[in-house]
């Protein structure tokens, strides 16, 4: 089944993290942080604890969500684990169904014709390492409770795994070095920040 059937499969307006870990754990680690993170990119309403900082509680949950899948790949775990605290977090999905969702999710189904099965050499277990560290900086990045800090990593997050998934190595090393490179600027910016307010 195609992975954005799977995720209009999705017909209740709440589910649990575990809910969701389950509805889609048959596609492996890479997959699930391809869905997750691509539902991150869909705008939601910002929730009431982390209003005042541009960032929804659901983007945050998210972003630990993906974390804890990249610090598994990084480990070559093949069934995702995910703690009972994480598991119990309730998630309401009716953003999945909007306008917005649908566009998002049209524009990534075209992009998916620039994707081809070539250098699948690079497509190997120490790229994916290094692509979980990658991982786990940028959603380090995503969980930071500044405007602008969410959807630029989950992009990239999105990319690099569909990459993976379609196995394209050269799209794949083309996006995991902007990702590198969207890191550098980040810490540059973060740093230029805490050299003005501190």
């Amino acid at each position: 089944m195609d992975v954005f059937v799977k995720i209009n499969s999705l017909n209740k307006s709440e589910y649990t993290i575990k809910e969701i870990n389950n509805h889609f754990k048959e596609y492996g680690i890479i997959t699930l942080i391809f869905i997750i993170s691509f539902i991150s990119l869909i705008p939601t309403p910002l929730g009431p604890i982390l209003t005042p900082f541009g960032l929804s509680v659901t983007s945050a949950i998210f972003a630990v969500f993906i974390f804890l899948l990249s610090v598994q790949l990084l480990f070559n775990k093949k069934t995702p684990y995910l703690p009972e605290f994480i598991n119990k977090k309730k998630i309401n999905v009716t953003f999945l169904k909007t306008k917005k969702a649908k566009k998002i999710s049209s524009y990534i189904e075209k992009i998916k014709v620039i994707f081809k099965s070539r250098l699948t050499k690079l497509l190997n277990p120490v790229s994916k390492r290094v692509t979980s560290i990658v991982f786990i900086i940028l959603t380090l990045i995503m969980m930071i409770p500044i405007v602008l800090t969410n959807f630029v990593p989950g992009l990239m997050i999105s990319l690099v795994s569909l990459s993976l998934l379609l196995n394209d190595g050269l799209l794949f090393l083309f996006f995991l070095i902007i990702s590198v490179i969207i890191i550098v600027l980040y810490y540059f910016i973060f740093k230029k920040l805490i050299n003005i307010f501190v």
